[in-house]
């Protein structure tokens, strides 16, 4: 079985590809940075999840029944403004829109972050957002293009 986990140079993607290749999936790391773990190296493509072409190209080759994805920009450099998220906004709309075509994908997982709501708010229902940060916002909006 084949599985697309985007971000798996990350830490917790590091686990999650190490779990998958261990239950004997074949397994595919689509990330901008070099794997932490060097043995993890020749499952890794450098690709930017906000390039549709080179995306589709992949998932085109790869033909993945599954896909995790992990890949995002997390850090709370501010100063940049909510576009230095686009991995997190146009990477989603890529990911999505890859994984909707009648391409033999049997499931998706998305992640995402506590930080869509201010850490010690209480959301009222599952829709129920409060960001505090450009990071948050744009998980938000990550999170409405999933659902």
């Amino acid at each position: 079985m084949k599985i697309i986990i985007t971000g798996a140079s990350g830490f917790i993607g590091t686990n999650v590809l190490e779990y998958y290749k261990n239950k004997n999936y074949e397994v595919y790391n689509l990330d901008m940075e070099e794997p932490r773990n060097k043995e993890h190296r020749d499952y890794w493509q450098r690709v930017d999840i906000c390039d549709l072409k080179s995306l589709q190209k992949i998932f085109e080759e790869i033909q993945p029944e599954f896909v995790i994805h992990l890949a995002a920009k997390t850090d709370l450099n501010e100063k940049d403004g909510l576009e230095y998220y686009s991995a997190n906004i146009q990477g989603v709309q890529n990911i999505v829109k890859l994984c909707g075509k009648d391409s033999g994908i049997k499931r998706v997982i998305f992640a995402s972050s506590m930080l869509v709501n201010e850490v010690g708010y209480k959301p009222k229902s599952i829709f129920d957002y409060n960001p505090h940060t450009l990071y948050g916002q744009s998980k938000v909006m990550g999170e409405k293009i999933v659902f």
